[in-house]
């Protein structure tokens, strides 16, 4: 009996070391993040970035980067009841929001949306409520499309592509201002857009999202079936929010079922893993995709409030977590790659450096953890009070379950054509780059 004490002592002691370090690390890496911060600007600024080029405030690709630091420090916000970060996250907004609405991309535009939304939650300013509304109003007014399929918007405002991650956005941000304002404009956008997304042909059968259709001129061209872990990651914010605006179980069901599958494909030795596996090879947004992914898992346990799948979510992420600290060590500027060491020799095999994209790729991943961890995504909870985790980490995949499936339609171009990637790099504001 006394054994028996004396282990379930350790055990509770144990956990709770795990929780204080999780969150210690959490806590330093924002703080390094904000290093990283420009005030002149309200942005962040990496003049070491991994991809030349990409981490320049609001110029190259990393305008939507930033967003979603803006988005981290809310949850942080949320998660910890700390106000540190707040003057930051409002001179943000303040600097940038005319910038933001009528910006080239309607993706850039719905990640503003959905940082400004939970910024919201996070202090109750209404200005971001007001921000996040007018973005939302910008996106319907310049972005909807009738030539792939009649609904949907565009990826960009020249009208390229109507690709899966824009449409996803959309979807989100009105179900959210939906549930916060009450307004059936938001609903009806939201219902509306999934009605033509899940019968637009980027969703396969088995839940793999594919990356867009190319538009030329008038016509809906081929299908590029570029496949990523974000996509499949606001996916499943996308189906929790439909289920939670239409009080409907059949679409939480499903979303777990996406969630397995992609946990599933995306997934080896139990480590999170990008497609592109190479730093040199992956297109410069890569380096974000798996901390999107793991956020919007966790988004969906709290909608889902299903006991046993946030445990296997929460025993996955606590394993992706301790490999991460095990292999870059506690509190440093973490890299691309989770499974292995940081390491800046481009000539070596385990090249695998690490900048502003990768520290917030990795804080999202304790974000998501921490999360978990709390009763609710909107309450405060002090480190203290954090839930104890499982004492013993290993690899979880949550295999796929028979579930009813997504009532998909076959879209009007029944053959999509794969694009060879060969020794090219994706570039995702604008096709392929040397």
């Amino acid at each position: 009996m006394f054994k028996k004490i004396i282990f379930i002592l350790g055990f509770i002691l144990c956990q709770s070391v795990l929780a204080e370090n999780l969150y210690k690390n959490y806590n330093a890496g924002i703080k390094q993040l904000m290093d990283f911060y420009d005030s002149d600007n309200g942005l962040w600024r990496d003049s070491n970035c991994i991809k030349s080029g990409a981490c320049k405030a609001n110029d190259g690709n990393g305008f939507w980067y930033w967003a979603n630091i803006e988005r981290l420090l809310a949850d942080y916000q949320i998660l910890t009841g700390e106000s540190s970060y707040t003057t930051y996250m409002n001179q943000t907004m303040v600097k940038n929001k005319d910038d933001i609405i009528g910006s080239p991309y309607f993706d850039d535009e719905g990640w503003w949306t959905l940082a400004f939304i939970t910024a919201y939650k996070a202090t109750q300013n209404k200005e971001y409520l007001a921000a996040a509304e007018s973005i939302v109003e910008d996106i319907s007014i310049r972005g909807g499309q009738n030539v792939c399929g009649h609904g949907g918007i565009y990826w960009n405002a020249k009208k390229t592509q109507v690709g899966s991650i824009a449409n996803e956005l959309y979807i989100r941000i009105n179900a959210q201002l939906y549930l916060i304002t009450g307004n059936t404009k938001y609903l009806n956008n939201a219902n509306n857009t999934w009605d033509w997304f899940k019968s637009s042909g980027l969703i396969s059968p088995d839940f793999i999202v594919a990356d867009h259709y190319k538009v030329d001129g008038d016509k809906c061209g081929d299908k590029v079936e570029w496949h990523f872990t974000y996509t499949n990651g606001v996916l499943l914010g996308v189906l929790a929010d439909l289920a939670l605006i239409n009080q409907d179980p059949k679409l939480m069901n499903q979303a777990k079922e996406v969630a397995r599958r992609a946990m599933y494909n995306f997934t080896m030795g139990g480590i999170l893993t990008e497609p592109c596996t190479s730093v040199k090879t992956c297109a410069d947004d890569a380096f974000m995709f798996k901390g999107i992914f793991v956020h919007e898992l966790a988004y969906l346990a709290l909608a889902a409030k299903d006991l046993q799948f946030t445990s296997d979510l929460r025993t996955y992420l606590n394993f992706n977590y301790n490999k991460l600290v095990e292999n870059q060590g506690e509190s440093g500027l973490y890299a691309f790659s989770w499974s292995l060491p940081v390491e800046f020799d481009s000539d070596s095999s385990l090249y695998n450096p690490s900048d502003v994209v990768t520290q917030l790729s990795a804080l999202y991943l304790m974000d998501a953890t921490l999360m978990l961890d709390s009763n609710d995504i909107f309450t405060s909870v002090a480190p203290s009070k954090m839930n104890k985790r499982h004492a013993k980490y290993k690899p979880v995949i949550l295999k796929p379950q028979q579930v009813e499936p997504l009532e998909l339609e076959r879209h009007h171009r029944k053959h999509a054509k794969r694009k060879k990637h060969g020794n090219k790099t994706l570039n995702f504001k604008g096709g392929y780059k040397k």
